[in-house]
């Protein structure tokens, strides 16, 4: 499912093709569940943000792009005839690695919708 919208106790949620076609009542129940409070779980017609399959692919293929077109491997590849990028890794860093685990700065979205207690 895609997010559309989100506030405390209401979500909007748009379905992908292929999920149940009860994914709305299921999640309210696993929201109340996990919470303890009931969630209005709305489907809507709207484009929500991208799944994260969605977006990990999306991220995947700029990786393959920006590396076919660095300088390096695109000489390496003109060299090669037939040979071609088929995976790129990321390494990542033990800062990176920190950043990532705090789910503050993992998910910005999650950032925005919980708020910024700074500000207050």
């Amino acid at each position: 499912m895609r997010l559309v919208k989100f506030e405390p106790g209401k979500i909007e949620i748009q379905p992908t093709d292929d999920a149940p076609a009860d994914i709305a009542g299921e999640f309210g129940r696993k929201l109340l569940e996990w919470t303890g409070q009931r969630w209005f779980v709305v489907v809507s017609r709207e484009h929500g943000r991208p799944t994260i399959h969605e977006e990990q692919e999306a991220n995947q293929q700029q990786l393959l792009s920006d590396a076919k077109s660095h300088p390096t491997v695109a000489a390496l590849l003109a060299q090669f005839p037939g040979a071609r990028v088929v995976d790129v890794k990321v390494q990542v860093t033990e800062e990176d690695e920190a950043a990532m685990s705090d789910p503050m700065v993992a998910d910005p979205l999650l950032n925005e919708a919980l708020g910024d207690d700074e500000d207050d």
